[in-house]
């Protein structure tokens, strides 16, 4: 059975491995209208998944549509860093992405810094297991909540049985009683996935 708390930790083990494994192979969706609108959305944006990451490496599309969806609510008109609208430099964090350029940018310029910005550089990553790819998204969000709620995070588990309440609502503020209402990573990876991708990356 899956830890009742996360490991406290911020760095990448073969323990937090078995921890995202096991999480994932009994997520259980509770919320499933909440995944299936975005799933759908997600499945409809692939082309321009499929374009950005072309000549970014190994970046599977289900890994922007992840971030896209918690990020930016699958908005073209945002930064895909943080969901700040593309008019201006990222104000939240991270704070003034892209550091190139000038505003307002396109979503194609400033989704490829977000995805190859130093602390993050997705395109150099060779490990695209699920376990793997959850550890990256979290990393994403922050591990603030593993490190200093002791609670899965809700941009993974949100919508599902390892989820109940606890949320940042904003950069540093941290309400225990706030519930997210996206659809974690997590559930959106269980429809987005082939049997055969989710089995391939359970073994992983």
């Amino acid at each position: 059975m899956p830890r009742m708390k996360p490991i406290v930790t911020s760095k990448w083990n073969p323990a937090v491995r078995v921890e995202l494994e096991q999480l994932f192979a009994s997520t259980v969706i509770t919320d499933a209208r909440r995944f299936e609108r975005d799933a759908a959305r997600a499945r409809l944006n692939r082309p321009k998944y499929d374009a950005l990451i072309k000549p970014l490496g190994s970046i599977p599309w289900w890994f922007v549509a992840c971030v896209h969806c918690l990020e930016a609510s699958f908005s073209f008109e945002k930064h895909l860093h943080n969901g700040d609208p593309l008019s201006e430099r990222t104000v939240n964090e991270p704070r003034f992405r892209p550091l190139t350029g000038k505003p307002p940018y396109t979503w194609w310029e400033s989704a490829r810094d977000a995805l190859t910005m130093p602390g993050k550089q997705f395109h150099l990553e060779t490990d695209w297991s699920i376990a793997r790819a959850l550890w990256l998204l979290e990393g994403f969000n922050g591990h603030g909540y593993r490190l200093y709620r002791g609670i899965h995070s809700p941009y993974l588990w949100a919508g599902t049985n390892h989820y109940t309440k606890g949320k940042y609502i904003a950069d540093g503020k941290y309400d225990e009683n706030a519930v997210s209402k996206q659809a974690g990573v997590a559930g959106l990876l269980h429809l987005l996935l082939s049997p055969e991708q989710l089995s391939q990356g359970r073994e992983s």
